[in-house]
């Protein structure tokens, strides 16, 4: 058997995403019904995030209220299971910004889910992590993956599994500001930490760090090398507060090259921008990266690079859309056909969805396709549609669809806006479907 990456479906999470309806009372871990659902249709949804298993089932996972949940669809999102819940007890959870919920699919089939659990001063919380071994129909017990027992910000995390079943995590970790501040230091931003499992999430490895000085409020770009190594860009606190990108490659679990620079910027914000990096690795081991600056050689705005023969420098920039790009971009491969998607402005009061493609792992790229055009992302591909006030999943091309951005002969669209809500960013999920060889 091998896995066959075969198309990429757009999402877009924002800050009022509808994603599915909540089960209320009960059991604090719900049983799946299989009877699907007509999509996930509730008014209290937020934040969803998505990942294919090597059989094409879709697995979305969202916030209710004070719960996480998730659902499945084995028709590339046309109708959903009933929602399980992941949390035992209510949690405060926080997913704001550039954060979100994140989920991954195991080797065998496990089910990754990890946000973070809001903490009782502005600013804190804690990485929480639960796990399914049984296709979704109950999840383990939470688990806070931080081990320094501080009350103090462990937040925007990532995850991901590699080919071996090796989970891996990475988050933003304030305790090295704590100790600064406790002896009266100064200390920009916050430290990038990680740790590993290698037993399917059951326990984790001790945290260890990477660096310090990183951006507070962005997001971790995460992928895996052909050996299943991490690769991780971030947004950095240079000297002067110059917030660019940066990049490593980690050689084993916990070796790692020095710290690259994805390009040279020189944005300087006193603060966060809450606008993280995309990364994606293609067929032959190149990275392919998107960002967002607010200055630099080119101006303000998204833009693009892949790395060279090293794998940790960069080609030159090339801009992402227009001047009035909005950003929070990200970028998949399949193969050699890159697709980036970001959101940009098309009225004072609208953004709307861009995509553009490559098939030559990023030589040369198709011409942008917007609100009002259709882009066909792969075998089968995406619509992708938003409505005012709330956002659901459905298929077909009737509807209240503004702006189709991708379609063929079968499609389904993927309803991923709330022009009303705040931060919204944007995602690209890649299918995996396993074939016989």
């Amino acid at each position: 058997m091998k896995t066959r990456q075969i198309w990429t479906v757009v999402t877009v999470a924002t800050a009022c995403v509808v994603a599915a309806t909540a089960p209320r009372g009960g059991s604090a871990i719900a049983q799946t019904v299989t009877t699907p659902a007509a999509g996930p249709p509730a008014a209290h949804g937020a934040y969803p995030s998505a990942a294919f298993d090597d059989t094409g089932r879709l697995w979305v996972t969202w916030i209710d209220g004070q719960h996480v949940e998730v659902a499945s669809s084995s028709d590339r999102g046309r109708t959903f299971s009933a929602p399980t819940r992941v949390t035992i007890e209510p949690e405060e959870i926080d997913a704001t910004g550039d954060a979100r919920l994140k989920v991954a699919i195991g080797t065998g089939g496990e089910i990754y889910i990890a946000w973070t659990r809001r903490g009782a001063r502005p600013f804190t919380g804690d990485i929480r992590f639960a796990r399914s071994m049984d296709a979704g129909q109950s999840f383990s017990i939470p688990q806070t993956v931080n081990d320094d027992d501080l009350q103090t910000g462990h937040r925007f995390e990532s995850l991901g599994v590699n080919d071996r079943g090796e989970l891996f995590m990475a988050w933003v970790d304030k305790r090295d500001l704590e100790a600064a501040l406790a002896v009266d230091e100064p200390y920009d931003g916050a430290a990038l930490y990680y740790t590993w499992s290698t037993d399917g999430g059951a326990t984790f490895a001790p945290n260890r760090k990477i660096k310090d000085h990183v951006c507070e409020c962005c997001r971790i770009a995460l992928a895996f090398d052909e050996d299943g190594w991490p690769v991780m860009v971030w947004r950095e606190v240079l000297d002067g507060s110059i917030r660019d990108h940066g990049i490593v490659r980690f050689l084993d679990r916990d070796r790692f090259t020095e710290i690259g620079r994805v390009a040279v910027d020189g944005w300087r914000i006193d603060g966060c921008p809450h606008h993280g990096p995309g990364l994606a690795r293609d067929v032959d081991g190149a990275f392919h990266a998107v960002w967002l600056t607010g200055f630099g050689p080119q101006g303000a705005g998204a833009f693009y690079a892949r790395t060279t023969a090293d794998g940790l420098t960069f080609t030159e920039p090339m801009r992402v859309g227009t001047l009035t790009t909005l950003g929070h971009a990200d970028i998949e491969a399949v193969g050699r056909h890159i697709v980036i998607a970001w959101k940009e402005r098309v009225k004072p009061s609208a953004t709307a969805v861009h995509v553009m493609e490559s098939e030559d792992a990023g030589r040369s790229w198709s011409e942008t396709r917007g609100h009002a055009d259709h882009r066909h992302l792969g075998p089968p591909a995406a619509h992708l549609r938003w409505r005012a006030r709330h956002a659901h999943v459905a298929h077909g091309t009737r509807g209240s669809s503004r702006a189709p951005v991708g379609h063929a002969a079968t499609t389904n669209q993927w309803s991923v806006r709330n022009s009303q809500c705040g931060r919204r960013t944007t995602a690209l999920v890649r299918e995996r479907v396993r074939s016989k060889r």
